[in-house]
């Protein structure tokens, strides 16, 4: 305690002595430093408008270190940063920066609709949207007073956002208009392209796809004009899928073929991937199994060279169904296999992403918050003291965290193989139900023949008195017909409804089965024999056997094979 006592007297005394000998040349740096503010200033604007974010950052915390001469600058130099965290998603740091501007700027302040701008798009990212809804109406006729187009098109172009998430097409649909009418208007052709592509991306979800092409080559006009390649490709490809999913599969090809010219032209690593796994897909849905699977096997070459896990186990999945209707179902299941395997674990790499990703993005944010806190030296031993505390209650929340997600995604799973269980339990009992609906369809069937036989009887012992008791045996035979054709049709529609799931595993393996062929499966399954399904099913014991043996000819079954075994392990998915 002592030895730090004296270092802090004798900084205390070096730091008087060194101000005393510097004061006149300390107010001429700073002259000096307020014209490069000036400068800096408008560089950070210029930037922000070429949407070149990450340059503006490292300008900004430059600025942040000069002084501001009055409450104006403050002002300003928080409206600059609000617009560089919400374009780089730091949300954190723009609530520190909003509670600033909050005291800064009054009702009767000339910022004061961007102030109400910046607490709207605040409220929107924590899911808020009405809130921010209204607020960025009052913002947008605050802008439109003051003749602030620009500001004023971008509050459209929120509204328009706010409204598609909440799945009101129509709002959604007028703003984007308003904001594109203004841009057009202030020629903003950066703002403009993207009003474009927020019309085309609201039709798309709505299916309107011509509507939502029209949008798209509005943009694609003014990029091609710009020759901004980048934007253009990712447009070119937005168009392309466009086409796909209307059907005309050349012009689409045509598309993703411009967006790897571009992209290839453009050393764009990413876009050369996407272009010929979209191109690859395509083959695939045109069957040109050829092309298909040299895109696609190269595509999947190229995401674990570059380590893209996620589109690898989406290209597993395209090559599992390319092998499918390929009838090699073989290397179909193996590439689905590879799928569902990287895919769960994607699923266990998320948990522990997502922690990283938090102590990424506190270090990150560590650098911005220590610019804004720390306005001056003498605060700067303060201001860490803090901030140390600050970052080791984030890190233990981060810890806990973890484990909380680890317990969530434990009784997640336990809750998954309860209800695996339950359900197996119930098709059990189904299946129960179904054998003795089975069985008791055979024994009414069986009482109908004796009703017959009895008939007969009648007629060749009873001759005196025929009429009547052919009247009697018509009408009991009639009855029970009656309720075995009930009961029949009871059975087969428990049969059809219970089976559901297990014909769709069928026909996804084996799409050319026949809907009588998929009926038989399902009584196979309940281990009939041949006799009592061709009494349930009206069917000679031939035709059944017939359709039986057209089944095992389609599933590819040989004579060692046994069909009922079969069929109970497609279903266990076996």
């Amino acid at each position: 305690m002592c030895q730090y006592m004296v270092r802090t007297i004798g900084f205390g005394v070096f730091f008087f002595l060194t101000a005393s000998s510097f004061g006149v040349s300390y107010h001429q740096r700073e002259e000096a430093l307020q014209v490069s503010s000036n400068e800096i200033l408008n560089r950070i604007k210029s930037l922000q408008a070429d949407s070149k974010y990450d340059s503006a950052s490292f300008l900004i915390r430059e600025l942040g270190q000069a002084p501001r001469k009055n409450e104006d600058a403050d002002v300003e130099f928080s409206l600059i940063q609000l617009t560089n965290f919400y374009h780089l998603g730091q949300y954190d740091s723009m609530k520190m920066v909003f509670s600033r501007l909050d005291k800064l700027v009054g009702v009767d302040h000339k910022n004061y609709p961007s102030k109400l701008f910046y607490r709207a798009l605040i409220l929107s990212h924590e899911g808020l949207y009405q809130e921010a809804i209204q607020l960025m109406i009052e913002a947008a006729k605050g802008f439109e007073a003051a003749r602030d187009e620009n500001s004023e098109a971008q509050a459209y172009n929120s509204l328009g956002i706010y409204f598609r998430n909440l799945k009101d097409y129509g709002n959604s649909y007028k703003y984007y208009i308003k904001s594109v009418g203004l841009n057009k208007k202030s020629k903003n052709n950066t703002q403009l392209v993207r009003g474009y592509n927020n019309l085309g991306g609201l039709f798309s979800v709505q299916n309107q796809l011509d509507s939502a092409l029209y949008y798209y080559d509005l943009a694609s006009v003014i990029l091609n004009r710009q020759q901004n390649y980048f934007l253009l490709a990712q447009n070119t490809l937005n168009r392309g899928n466009i086409f796909e999913k209307k059907g005309d599969y050349a012009a689409a090809l045509r598309l993703f073929e411009e967006c790897l010219e571009i992209s290839t032209r453009e050393k764009f690593n990413y876009g050369i991937f996407i272009s010929k796994l979209n191109i690859g897909n395509l083959a695939r849905i045109t069957k040109d199994f050829e092309k298909a699977e040299l895109f696609l096997s190269e595509v999947l070459l190229m995401s674990r060279d570059q380590k893209l896990r996620n589109e690898e186990s989406l290209i597993l999945e395209r090559l599992s169904w390319l092998k499918r209707d390929q009838k090699d179902f073989e290397k179909a299941y193996q590439y689905n296999e590879s799928f569902h395997a990287l895919s769960d674990s994607l699923m266990n790499d998320k948990i522990r992403k997502e922690s990283a990703e938090l102590l990424e993005k506190y270090e990150s944010e560590k650098k911005t918050n220590e610019i804004l806190v720390l306005n001056a030296e003498k605060q700067r031993f303060q201001f860490f003291v803090v901030f140390l505390v600050a970052g080791i209650l984030v890190l233990i929340l981060i810890i806990l965290w973890i484990e909380f997600a680890r317990r969530k995604a434990k009784l997640v799973n336990n809750l998954i193989e309860k209800e695996k269980l339950t359900l197996q339990k119930l098709i059990e009992t189904k299946d129960k139900e179904l054998t003795l609906h089975a069985a008791q369809v055979l024994r009414i069937q069986g009482e109908i023949e004796k009703v017959k036989n009895g008939f007969w009887e009648i007629i060749h012992q009873e001759l005196p008195n025929l009429e009547q008791a052919k009247k009697n045996q018509i009408e009991s035979l009639i009855e029970f017909k009656e309720i075995g054709s009930e009961i029949l049709e009871d059975f087969d529609r428990r049969i059809t409804q219970s089976n559901e799931d297990f014909f769709r595993i069928l026909l996804s393996i084996y799409p050319d089965l026949k809907p009588n062929e998929l009926k038989l499966c399902a009584y196979l399954r309940l281990n009939l024999s041949t006799k009592e399904m061709s009494d349930i099913l009206n069917k000679s014991a031939r035709t059944i056997e017939t359709i039986r043996f057209s089944i095992r000819k389609k599933m590819n079954l040989s004579s060692t094979d046994n069909l009922v075994s079969h069929l109970i392990a497609l279903e266990k998915g076996e």
